[in-house]
This record gives C-alpha cells, structure tokens and sequence, in this order.
C-alpha cells in the first residue's frame, strides 16, 4: 500500500514537471511565431494597401506555397489576412530598425538586418517587432497570447461568458465557463478579454478587473504555475455538473423544463 502511494505521488511529481517542461516550451514557440506572422503582415499589408499587388493576390501566394512547401499549414489566404490584420492592429510596435529587442532575443540570427531593410522582397522577422520601448506595455503577456486568440479579439467582437461587478472588492469579475480540462490557452482568451475591460469600461476609481477560469477539472499544480506567469489577477477553478451533485442540492434547484418554457413565454 505505501509503495503504491509512493508510486501516485512520483506519477503525479513527474506529470507535473512534465506539463511544465511543456509549458514553457510553448511559450518559447509562441514568441517566434508572433514575431513571424507579424513580419508577414506588415509585408502583406504594406503590398495589398498600397496597390502594389492586384486583387486575388493572397489567393495566389497561399496556392503557390502550399506546392512549394507541402504539408504546410496555417498560410491559407483568411490565414494571411488575419496576419495583416495583426500587424495593422499593432503596428505601434513596428520597430523601423534595426536593433533586435531584449524580450525576442535573437542575437545569434545569421540574417543580414540591413540588407533585409533594403529589400521590398525580404521580411525580417528578427527585428519587426520591438515593444522595449512602450512604457507599461505588458511585454511577458503579450508574448504568452497565442495568435488564434490575438485573431480573434481583433477580428470579432467577443464577450465574456459572465460579466460581475463585486461592489466589496470593487472590481468587475470576468468568468470565462470551459467544458472539461483546464488548458493554458484559456489563459490568453481571458487575458486578453481582462484587457480590454481595464482600457475600455474600468473607472479611475475601480481595482483591476479579476478573471477566473471555470472549467470541469484541473491539475491545480499545474494551473498555479501557468497563472502565476500572467500579470493581471486571474485564477482557476471547478465546478460540479447536475449528476455530481447531492440530492438535496439538486432538489433546491428550479426544474429545467420549467425553466425553459419561462424563458420562452418571457421572449413571445
């Protein structure tokens, strides 16, 4: 019985480290393709804008590559134009030079700056992108965002799934429902929703907005050490489904059918 307890707990350590090893490899990943589809928008947007390219130009290049690299995936034309938009939404961290930045570190780079500068036909993805010089930009959370989520916060309007405001913390309370295991992309969808309520709805004399991630299960070790990487107060937590809970809890609640047929006779 000991050794098998001793088993569950190496199991569990390992797991962990595992998760966490894979965490931060992620990351890494994250940053240089950021930085790459950022390059790529600004060299897309700066061809299709002007007029240099004519219509179905996008079309074109994705076919061609798709030949060219076969297998390649995510450079589909709705693909590139997300990647222009990326670049349009930010292009206040367009660096204009040629310094490579502390936070993308990529000094070791065999790529020629000045020379790539000088070419319309070459995209630098090295030194594009430089947020060093942005006071209080959240440069760590930017970077941890994964693109899907950039796209879509800047393409559709979202919306949290529940929107609080705890009148004793004074702070609005953004809580983002998930169906099964906690992930860390979730992180960035709430990050990124945190974001804007704290530029565009927070008073001067409201706290931080707190977002709180509520999936059906997590590994809390694993989960405290990928939030404890973000800036903004946000944490993890489970809930029970009708069938986990008690009887006399499941009595308390209001009948679903009745529910239903009051929400709509409310909206006839």
């Amino acid at each position: 019985m000991d050794s098998l307890i001793q088993y569950n707990n190496a199991v569990n350590a390992i797991k962990t480290a595992i998760l966490q090893g894979q965490y931060e490899a992620a990351k890494g990943v994250n940053r240089i393709q950021l930085a790459l589809y950022f390059a790529i928008g600004k060299y897309l947007s700066q061809h299709t804008r002007k007029g240099v390219w004519g219509e179905g130009a996008l079309a074109s290049i994705s076919e061609q590559l798709r030949k060219e690299l076969p297998g390649l995936r995510g450079f589909s034309e709705t693909q590139m134009k997300d990647m222009r938009r990326f670049y349009e939404a930010w292009n206040m961290l367009d660096s204009n030079s040629a310094v490579a930045t502390a936070e993308l570190c990529f000094e070791n780079s065999a790529v020629a700056t000045a020379e790539l500068q000088n070419s319309e036909n070459q995209i630098d993805i090295f030194h594009t992108l430089s947020i060093s010089n942005i006071p209080d930009f959240p440069v760590e959370d930017f970077l941890k965002v994964p693109f899907t989520h950039h796209s879509a916060i800047i393409s559709v309007e979202q919306f949290p799934d529940l929107l609080f405001f705890n009148r004793e913390l004074n702070a609005m309370v953004c809580i983002e429902l998930k169906l099964g295991e906690f992930k860390t992309s979730y992180l960035g969808q709430l990050f990124g929703y945190l974001q804007i309520l704290d530029d565009k709805v927070r008073k001067p004399h409201e706290n931080p907005s707190i977002g709180i991630i509520l999936c059906q299960s997590a590994n809390y070790s694993y989960a405290e050490y990928a939030v404890r990487d973000y800036s903004k107060p946000m944490g993890v937590a489970t809930y029970k489904t009708l069938d986990d809970m008690p009887e006399r809890l499941r009595k308390a609640l209001p009948d679903m059918k009745k529910m239903m047929d009051l929400l709509k006779n409310k909206e006839e």
